[in-house]
C-alpha cells in the first residue's frame, strides 16, 4: 500500500470515528435511573424516614426484604458501630409516603429478629440540606443559638 493510499484510508477511518463520536455526544432522553442533585434533594424533603435500632449483627440485604412489604422503600442506610467490644447495628429506612412509614413503625416495632427485639420509630432529625434548616438545627436557632 502506498503512503498516499494509507493516508486516505486513515482519514476515512478517523472521519467515521469522529462522526460516530458526534452522534454519541448528542443530547439523549433523560434516563430515569440516573439521579441528579435536585432530584435527590426533592426526594430527601418529600420522604419519611424510619429509625430501626437493636438489629442483629449479621443482617444486611434481608433488611430490605423484611421492611419492603410495608411500602415502597427509597433507600436504606445501615450503620455498623462498635460499642463495648460488640457490633452495634442501626438503620434508617426512607419511605415514599408517610402512611407506609407509620405502618412499618406500628407493625415492626418490638418484633423479634434472631432472638433480638428490634426497635422501630420515626427518625427525629433530618439532615441539613442546601442551606435549609431541618430538625435540630432549627430548634437550636430558636433557643438562641446561632451559626
Amino acid at each position: 500500500m502506498t503512503p498516499q493510499a494509507y493516508e486516505r484510508k486513515r482519514e476515512r477511518e478517523l472521519g467515521k470515528h469522529r462522526a460516530g463520536r458526534a452522534r454519541q455526544l448528542q443530547p439523549q432522553a433523560k434516563d430515569p435511573r440516573v439521579w441528579n442533585r435536585e432530584e435527590y434533594v426533592r426526594l430527601e424533603q418529600d420522604s419519611f424516614i424510619v429509625f430501626v435500632d437493636r438489629l442483629p449483627g449479621d443482617i444486611s440485604k434481608e433488611l430490605f426484604q423484611l421492611f419492603s412489604w410495608t411500602g415502597r422503600i427509597n433507600d436504606i442506610y445501615l450503620s455498623r458501630k462498635m460499642r463495648n467490644g460488640d457490633v452495634y447495628l442501626f438503620a434508617f429506612i426512607r419511605y415514599t409516603t408517610n402512611g407506609r412509614a407509620l405502618k412499618a413503625i406500628s407493625k415492626m416495632n418490638s418484633m423479634r429478629l434472631r432472638g433480638k427485639e428490634i426497635f422501630v420509630r420515626e427518625a427525629k432529625y433530618k439532615r441539613y440540606l442546601q442551606g435549609k434548616d431541618c430538625g435540630r438545627h432549627q430548634r437550636y436557632k430558636e433557643k438562641g443559638g446561632g451559626w
